[in-house]
């Protein structure tokens, strides 16, 4: 059976499984018990903000589980504990901007953009 787009078809289930299977390979450098989110959680919390349309993705989440029983960060990212926007940032600034260069490699046949020279800066 043919494919309407093509062999080349990125879903969005492929793009969440290697995200988090890149997220898993981060280094948690906390110390002590305060470990109550989990780093892949962040980087997938702050990476589905992209598919939401309200300006708080946390209190759009929230909504969502209050009216609804779930949330898209659960049901499309797989995202146990959603920490809040500041979490976030205090979670994933350490992480060293090369760690994402597999996903750039990853989706850069998928699209226009391409991934950054070795050891170059992306700015957005």
């Amino acid at each position: 059976m043919a494919t309407p787009f093509g062999s080349s078809v990125l879903t969005l289930d492929d793009i969440s499984t290697r995200f988090r299977h890149t997220f898993e390979g981060f280094v948690d450098a906390r110390k002590g018990k305060n470990k109550h989110y989990s780093l892949t959680d962040a980087a997938l919390s702050a990476f589905s903000v992209f598919f939401t349309q309200s300006p708080s993705f946390l209190d759009f989440q929230r909504t969502l589980e209050l009216t609804h029983g779930n949330n898209n960060a659960r049901t499309l990212f797989g995202v146990h504990e959603i920490p809040s926007d500041n979490q976030i940032r205090n979670l994933l600034d350490n992480t060293p901007p090369q760690h994402l260069d597999p996903l750039y490699s990853f989706i850069s046949p998928y699209s226009r953009l391409k991934p950054p020279p070795l050891g170059g800066q992306i700015y957005l």
